[in-house]
């Protein structure tokens, strides 16, 4: 884990034929190898499952599997602070906002 808002990067995890995991929280899982399904939909080389905040899903392999997961940033915040520094900057804060962050004037 890299910073407060929790990103990851990297962990590899792999299945052996005929195993199944639980994933959840916010982030992708890229499947480097193998085959298998995730809600009734093929999993093979290259395939990605996004998940949500709050979203779990079963990974099942139908052979040796290999993925690598990448945890997202929580940024289920930034737009009320945005919201916040603009009401209370009596004019001065332009409504931009760049990668996630309100710029002041």
């Amino acid at each position: 884990m890299w910073t407060e808002r929790r990103t990851q990067a990297g962990s590899a995890s792999g299945l052996a034929a005929g195993a199944s995991h639980e994933v959840g929280g916010r982030g992708v899982y890229l499947v480097l190898s193998g085959a298998g399904e995730c809600e009734g939909h093929p999993l093979k080389q290259y395939t990605t499952v996004y998940l949500e905040h709050g979203e779990r899903t079963t990974l099942r392999a139908s052979a040796a599997t290999e993925f690598l997961h990448y945890g997202l940033p929580d940024l289920s915040d930034m737009q009320a602070a945005a919201d916040h520094v603009r009401r209370n900057a009596g004019g001065r804060v332009a409504n931009r906002l760049a990668y996630g962050r309100c710029l002041r004037n």
